[in-house]
């Protein structure tokens, strides 16, 4: 993957530039989404975040919270002092506020804007949660630790060691330790306000048991929502689960050099440009039954040089390694193009018996706001212009839309639409998975992904999730897409300590209907190498194939079209398994099934080229035989 740097020492003008792109070195072409590159003078970044946001602290402003009282040697409780020292600083304006060595006792902590915590290093400078002794059992675990109270941002943490006093194992963990930025408002990321949030060189480290705990959902983690321009570099997280859990942040956030070493939880990022790089990632051993995830991003994303290991549980739906899913986005609606011109729709949804608009949940009403991430997008699915995805910027009225940039190909009747939230480019390389319970995989409404360059041992493999369901009785319809999607030059050896599989699989899950249109377009699976295991006794419950799979799995019906089309699988080296390239088949659970497969499955792939790929000791190399359309298999 290509790096480009921007010279220092003023040999760029301030100024905003547009950037354009080559592969050749000749023929440029504007990036896709409409961002700028904007260059400023250098500023102070005493902290060395490597930001150009880093100049809009006041460094110059600092207060000692020992001058205000706090003592971070005589064991009593300093939140007074602190919250003291801080209110002072938030009255001069903002500025930095300086714990020096020490352990420093507090209860809770309230942040408004423009405040630093500084203090002299994770080992010199600690802030133990001591719970109040008047608090009840449900305000404890309704806690947070340290809270934003303003919505405007400027907040940071660095150098300093937040922990929890060990004396208090019997009592629960705090919801949150840590809340910066807005409040909860998922849903609607677009509408947030608060930027310039960091952590650097930062430490959370507290007790890796759960302990008491009697609320729904997992305790103990750190949320941050905001905007725009959110850093997490440097810094350690050691606990039950310790990690970024439901943040939102609409715009720009970098997770960078970190180190999460927890018993359970997820390092979770819901936003647009986030960039992960370099990040080391350590779950408890599968023994532990304990809900254990890697990396959760949306697009567009960058997620490089990260090391993953010790995802999954016995009995949790858990285990991603990386993963780009479309939760809190899903299907606004689908249906039929009515009209369309230069720089607009006009659609005809698919409702139900009612006239209701089949989408997901709460998503169907035509404003454009609620979103957590990104932009709607329309997606041509079918018929004339298929494959071309515009952003929708604003509703005109009569089921009519105004697109981003002028169509290529005008739609029209023959074309059918998809409306969701799209995890476009979204970028995986260089990532090092070990002893996974699941995959690297694209999790929906994926459009223009890569993952590439990629290795894993004993995991499950690289994945592309689609799914069209209608299911107007819940309010949860669903047309998730995989289009445009690049897997190459990964390896995967040895499989996955749950399902015994180590594969790179495309599905097509089709649960209610035939299909309505494509679900997954464009696919090219090139130059990998799979190496897995020759002993079928330990292959069992497997949801996929071993090796390479492009399968559709249709509960109701046996389909009348396809839903799968333009793969290509090339220059792969299989070797030690039981499956080298299966073709159609809906996975090996179903395959089982006499019944199933007699009354209710045909293969909705169609358009799949098979050349130059290697097998070595595989049972069974090419399987084509569930009856995919237009395959070619060449040597």
């Amino acid at each position: 993957m290509a790096e480009i740097e921007i010279p220092g020492d003023g040999a760029v003008p301030a100024g905003t530039y547009t950037v354009e792109l080559a592969n050749d070195g000749v023929h440029y072409r504007p990036l896709e989404e409409d961002v700028t590159l904007t260059i400023v003078p250098a500023g102070s970044d005493p902290l060395g975040l490597g930001v150009a946001w880093s100049y809009a602290f006041d460094w110059g402003t600092q207060l000692d919270a020992t001058a205000y009282g706090a003592d971070g040697s005589d064991g009593l409780d300093d939140t007074a002092a602190i919250q003291a020292t801080i209110d002072a600083v938030d009255a001069l304006g903002g500025g930095t506020v300086y714990l020096p060595e020490g352990n420093y006792r507090i209860s809770r902590l309230e942040l408004p804007e423009e405040i630093v915590l500084l203090g002299d290093g994770q080992e010199e400078t600690v802030l133990t949660y001591v719970p109040l002794a008047t608090a009840t059992t449900a305000e404890l675990e309704s806690w947070t630790v340290i809270r934003s109270v303003s919505n405007d941002g400027g907040q940071g943490l660095a150098r300093l060691t937040l922990t929890m006093d060990d004396a208090a194992s019997d009592l629960p963990l705090p919801n949150q330790f840590l809340w910066l930025g807005n409040g909860w408002n998922p849903d609607y990321s677009s509408q947030q306000t608060a930027e310039r949030i960091f952590l650097k060189e930062f430490a959370l480290d507290y007790r890796m048991e759960e302990g008491p705990w009697s609320r729904s959902g997992t305790p103990g983690y750190i949320a941050i929502e905001a905007l725009a321009h959110v850093l997490i570099a440097d810094s350690e997280f050691r606990g039950f689960a310790p990690g970024p859990t439901s943040s939102y942040i609409y715009n720009y956030a970098q997770l960078l050099d970190n180190e999460f070493d927890t018993t359970a939880g997820n390092t979770y990022v819901t936003g647009s440009y986030i960039t992960v790089i370099g990040n080391e990632i350590t779950r408890s051993l599968p023994s532990v039954d304990e809900g254990k995830q890697g990396i959760f991003v949306r697009g567009p994303a960058y997620v490089a040089g990260n090391s993953i290991a010790n995802t999954g549980s016995e009995s949790a739906n858990d285990g991603e390694i990386v993963s780009a899913e479309n939760f809190r986005g899903g299907l606004k609606m689908m249906g039929t193009v009515a009209a369309a011109g230069a720089d607009s729709v006009t659609v005809a949804p698919k409702r139900d018996n009612g006239g209701a608009i089949l989408g997901a949940n709460g998503l169907t009403a035509w404003t454009l706001e609620r979103r957590a991430w990104g932009e709607w997008h329309i997606v041509i699915v079918d018929g004339r212009g298929m494959g071309q995805y515009r952003a929708l910027t604003a509703y005109l009225g009569d089921e009519t839309y105004q697109v981003a940039q002028p169509w290529d190909i005008l739609p029209d009747a023959t074309s059918k639409f998809a409306i969701v939230l799209a995890n476009k480019m979204v970028t995986m390389t260089d990532n090092v998975g070990l002893n996974n319970g699941n995959t690297f995989q694209l999790y929906g409404d994926s459009i223009d992904a890569v993952m590439a360059g990629n290795a894993q041992t004993d995991s499950e493999g690289f994945y592309a999730h689609s799914i069209y369901l209608e299911r107007p009785e819940r309010s949860d319809s669903r047309f998730s897409l995989a289009y445009f999607t690049r897997i190459e030059d990964n390896t995967v050896t040895g499989v996955s300590w749950r399902s015994n599989v180590g594969t790179i699989s495309i599905h097509a899950l089709n649960e209610t209907h035939d299909p309505f249109a494509y679900l997954i377009y464009g696919a090219d699976i090139r130059d990998n190498e799979l190496t897995g295991i020759s002993d079928s006794s330990r292959l069992r419950d497997r949801n996929y194939y071993n090796g390479i799979a492009v399968g559709s799995l249709h509960n109701a019906v046996k389909p009348t079209r396809p839903a799968v089309k333009a793969v290509v699988i090339a220059d792969n080296a299989i070797a030690d398994t039981d499956r080298g390239i299966t073709i159609g088949a809906p996975g090996p659970q179903y395959d089982s099934n006499t019944g199933y497969m007699t009354s209710r499955h045909d293969s909705a792939v169609t358009g799949v080229v098979v050349e130059d790929n290697t097998f070595d000791n595989v049972d069974l190399e090419i399987d084509n035989s569930y009856g995919s359309s237009n395959v070619t298999i060449l040597p």
